[in-house]
């Protein structure tokens, strides 16, 4: 997969498919940005080291309530949303400090 150069004066935001989540995390590592990452917080996964490892902070918890994950203009909910939260991966200030998951 090709992936075009991130600016790193946004804050950027992504959702993306579990699939692509190693993916999008090898990105943040080789582009050195900050952004906003929508995970599920599955420690057995492959990835989830490497999102410890990048997570600039807890992740947040988000607020349960209907249509808070859908698609297609509203009318499909993701089954799960309880699965899903908000991870900070910053890059821009790395520090030896990081999020360990208890």
């Amino acid at each position: 997969m090709h992936w075009h150069s991130w600016p790193r004066d946004l804050l950027k935001y992504a959702f993306p498919p579990v699939s692509l989540i190693a993916q999008t995390l090898s990105k943040v590592r080789e582009d050195r940005v900050q952004i906003l990452l929508v995970a599920p917080f599955w420690p057995n996964r492959t990835w989830f080291s490497d999102l410890v490892l990048l997570a600039s902070a807890p992740p947040w918890r988000i607020p349960l309530r209907k249509g808070l994950i859908s698609r297609w203009k509203g009318t499909i909910w993701h089954p799960h949303p309880d699965l899903w939260d908000l991870w900070s991966l910053d890059m821009t200030r790395r520090t030896s400090e990081t999020f360990h998951p208890q």
